[in-house]
């Protein structure tokens, strides 16, 4: 329970740095230190899906819901796929799918990616398709402008 700087030792290959850690986590600072790499959690996925066909599925509301639609019928259709969702979908065992697949299905969350690195998730998906549902101004917390949230929205490519 809770950071401890001694889980950080020189035969780490990378650290996943989540939403949870501040920048001034004693694992974090000792991983930068040490010359650990660091990735966000969607830097990793997009590190583990360079290679393959990315669909991200973003908007203020209804990613999940798209998103899982699409997985079902791509299960459905016995298509080999992997993908990441932001909730427990039924029929799925789990939240993440990482394999050989050739494509993967993203839900695109507009939040931060990691403390350390302040762009929305979705821009480091750099998808090669992209549906946004809708925009509707939501973190204001992160986004203090309409202008501001949606134009996060227009960098999607």
């Amino acid at each position: 329970m809770g950071w401890d700087e001694d889980r950080i030792a020189e035969d780490l290959d990378a650290i996943i740095l989540g939403m949870h850690a501040r920048e001034d986590n004693p694992e974090l600072k000792k991983a930068l230190q040490m010359g650990v790499k660091v990735y966000s959690y969607p830097e990793f996925i997009y590190e583990q899906s360079k290679d393959k066909t990315r669909v991200v599925i973003a908007g203020s509301h209804g990613k999940t819901t798209i998103t899982s639609m699409i997985l079902r019928v791509l299960k459905k259709l016995t298509r080999d796929f992997d993908y990441l969702v932001g909730a427990q979908i039924e029929g799925f065992e789990t939240m993440v799918r990482l394999s050989d697949a050739p494509v993967i299905i993203l839900e695109g969350d507009e939040y931060l990616s990691s403390p350390i690195d302040r762009r929305p998730k979705f821009h480091l998906y750099d998808p090669h398709i992209a549906l946004i549902s809708g925009i509707a101004w939501d973190h204001i917390n992160v986004f203090p402008t309409w202008d501001n949230y949606k134009a996060q929205f227009s960098q999607v490519h």
